[in-house]
């Protein structure tokens, strides 16, 4: 038994030194550029937004990203500011009944 305890032991460390002995291939650099901004973009919402009045049978048959009836509706004005050069997407969700 401790003769095949022996020979593990010595082929892991011939094995580990195979793999600890490699010769270093070449050096390189990476440069990372950018700036980090401490600031968001600021987005405000119209307080309150009146929606037409809709039927049931409209909400239940629209699909999914269309139109609910055929009125259209302001939502005021959303103003986005410090937002130069970023995308901005709005998305209104309301769970299907």
């Amino acid at each position: 038994m401790k003769k095949i305890a022996m020979i593990v032991a010595m082929l892991t460390v011939s094995a580990s030194g195979f793999a600890a002995s490699g010769d270093v291939i070449g050096t390189g650099n990476q440069n990372v550029t950018g700036s980090l901004n401490s600031s968001t973009c600021a987005v405000s919402f119209p307080s309150d937004v009146t929606l037409p009045n809709i039927t049931t049978a409209d909400y239940a048959s629209a699909s999914l990203y269309g139109l609910i009836g055929n009125a259209s509706v302001s939502a005021g004005n959303i103003s986005f500011n410090g937002c130069t050069g970023q995308n901005v997407k709005v998305v209104i969700n309301s769970p299907k009944q």
